[in-house]
């Protein structure tokens, strides 16, 4: 396993092999990286030549593109680099890259846009296909901080990657990661002709039927009992109407574990030109703030 900490010497060293990139948030516990990230290695492996797996620290990222207030706290702080990187050792994975902090300005630089406000470039080309997708219920709103995050979050990935795909690398995401790769996927693969970037997989899910995330052990059998309704009451109630579905989703709860849904996101086609729906239910679960998504193929 070789690693890497600029793409420069990334693409140098695979030349024309095909490979599948899998990007992981950097972990404060090498622990957490679970079976569903296990899954994409395997998936890269055996459709790929070669597999990277690269370690960003996103939310430092959006803070330092963004200046965002809130997540100034996030800013290089420390992660289990030898864990995760023992794991990748394990996994077979064949290159990791790990951007160094001065990354992201030289990258934005050497596009043009300069951190100190003198360039809107690529802010605005990224707003502009924003609005051409027609994608307005993700722009955030001044009460939603988690919404206004995955905003930045999936601006930010597009930024990062304008220009920079070869045609030989894929990225390989779940759908756990919600609607932010969803977008991200579509924006990638519209606006980077013949360079189907994205390979979107179904999630995976635990023997339970609970999806693989951090907070899937520390549920109690009542609660997954009560999340494993979820599909039967979208496939029952259709996801046309969220408002609805949000009022029949509530009332699964009992009252035991202060289970709310307090937002439903759809997503129609768009991965690869597919036509498959994306639904994520966002709820919280005694005070805990998770997701539930939803792949739908077929007809709406």
């Amino acid at each position: 396993m070789q690693i890497f900490n600029t793409r420069d010497e990334l693409e140098a060293a695979i030349g024309t092999d095909t490979y599948g990139s899998i990007a992981i948030i950097k972990k404060d516990d090498a622990a957490k990286l679970h079976a569903g990230h296990e899954s994409l290695v395997a998936y890269s492996k055996s459709n790929f030549d070669k597999t990277v797996v690269t370690f960003w620290e996103v939310l430092s990222t959006v803070h330092y593109v963004y200046k965002v207030a809130y997540l100034e706290d996030t800013y290089d702080q420390p992660w289990d680099s030898t864990g995760c990187l023992n794991w990748c050792e394990v996994q077979g994975v064949d290159y990791v890259l790990l951007p160094d902090p001065g990354y992201s300005e030289v990258y934005l630089e050497s596009k043009g846009v300069f951190i100190d406000g003198t360039s809107t470039m690529i802010f605005d080309w990224v707003d502009q296909i924003w609005q051409e997708n027609n994608y307005p219920e993700y722009e955030p709103t001044e009460m939603d901080a988690s919404k206004y995050t995955t905003t930045l979050k999936t601006k930010t990935c597009i930024i990062l990657q304008y220009n920079k795909a070869p045609l030989n690398m894929n990225y390989v995401q779940t759908w756990k990661d919600g609607e932010s790769i969803f977008i991200a996927a579509d924006y990638v693969n519209s606006y980077m002709p013949d360079n189907d970037a994205y390979i979107v997989l179904d999630p995976i899910k635990n023997a339970d039927g609970i999806y693989y995330s951090n907070r899937s052990s520390s549920y109690s059998q009542a609660q997954i009992d009560l999340l494993l309704q979820i599909d039967g009451v979208v496939n029952s109630v259709g996801y046309s109407d969220t408002t609805a579905l949000i009022v029949a989703l509530n009332d699964l709860n009992t009252g035991a574990e202060n289970f709310d849904v307090y937002r439903i996101d759809v997503t129609i086609g768009g991965v690869a030109g597919d036509v498959n729906d994306f639904i994520n239910v966002l709820f919280t679960i005694e005070g805990n703030t998770d997701s539930w998504p939803i792949y739908k193929k077929g007809v709406r």
